[in-house]
């Protein structure tokens, strides 16, 4: 019976460890985002909002979450709506995305 008990407290103790270190690692890597460059991120930006247009109607909830790039070797902070040329993208009513300023 001693047995049983003492591999039941080790298998309660190993669970209890790997279910905190899940919790740290979603704390500490929740915020990590990789620094892309500038055309990396607009593409992204343009594929969230296109996919977010037709899916809901609506530009994406993270249109105006910064981020940071790579600008001319520099890290700058950006919003995919202070990128050039998405600054007047918006949904039309038929869910599409409409970027009147992107091609100039």
């Amino acid at each position: 019976m001693k047995a049983i008990s003492t591999t039941l407290i080790i298998v309660v103790t190993v669970i209890v460890v790997l279910v905190t270190a899940l919790v740290v690692l979603t704390i500490f890597t929740g915020g990590v985002r990789p620094i892309v460059d500038l055309t990396t991120q607009k593409n992204l930006c343009l594929q969230q909002a296109s996919v977010s247009c037709m899916s809901t109607g609506k530009m994406p909830a993270t249109w105006h979450t910064q981020f940071e790039v790579i600008e001319n070797g520099q890290k700058v902070t950006k919003t995919c709506k202070g990128l050039e040329g998405l600054g007047t993208c918006e949904c039309n009513d038929k869910k599409q995305l409409d970027c009147p300023n992107l091609n100039k």
